[in-house]
């Protein structure tokens, strides 16, 4: 927009809004992420689990998102899985689409739970579903470019078929949909094609 981040003054920024507006999450959280990031100061996982554990208080999804991360990595605290995994879940309960992309890198990677693919396959369809832009979708084309689900055609073909449903409710997504589209007949030039097109769906 034009506007040069000043990450310095972003602190002044969400300190006085949580002067005026103490009760509300959105400063804890910012201020949070600028001390985990080291944004505008040094890092300080201390200051930041402080300002992220307030934003709990205030009903924070992004915080408990947040604070799942800092157990998993011990950032702060001692490293506690089970406390992560409470606050991830939270965050999941309330559709936090960051929370949802985490726990399925967690499950692709067999990092700090099972490995399990099929699973992350359905927490990904969640985080689409609860995405209000197209983040979620994006990972899931990449996710199968990468052939991170398998190689065999069933595992491209249910990515497909739940791609081709999920534009009849959200029409934004057709870009991104002919790019799935495209990588499918390109990878599978010998195999049977789809029924049903999907410019007609699109249209």
């Amino acid at each position: 927009l034009g506007v040069e981040q000043d990450y310095v003054k972003a602190h002044e920024c969400y300190r006085k809004y949580i002067e005026y507006f103490p009760n509300e999450h959105y400063g804890y959280n910012n201020l949070g992420n600028l001390y985990l990031e080291g944004k505008g100061c040094e890092v300080d996982y201390k200051k930041a689990f402080e300002y992220f554990t307030e934003g709990v208080k205030r009903g924070s999804s992004y915080s408990k998102y947040h604070l799942a991360e800092m157990h998993f990595e011990g950032q702060y605290v001692n490293k506690d899985i089970d406390k992560g995994m409470m606050y991830l879940q939270q965050a999941m309960d309330e559709n936090m689409v960051g929370a949802y992309l985490y726990y399925v890198s967690l499950l692709m990677k067999g990092k700090y739970v099972e490995k399990d693919e099929d699973k992350a396959f359905e927490v990904l369809k969640k985080a689409i579903d609860a995405d209000s832009n197209n983040r979620a979708f994006k990972e899931l084309i990449e996710r199968v470019k990468n052939g991170d689900f398998g190689s065999e055609l069933e595992d491209i073909y249910r990515a497909y078929d739940f791609s081709k449903k999920l534009v009849e409710e959200k029409t934004y997504l057709a870009d991104d949909l002919v790019e799935l589209r495209d990588y499918y007949f390109d990878t599978f030039t010998d195999r049977v094609r789809p029924s049903v097109a999907v410019e007609d769906l699109c249209s």
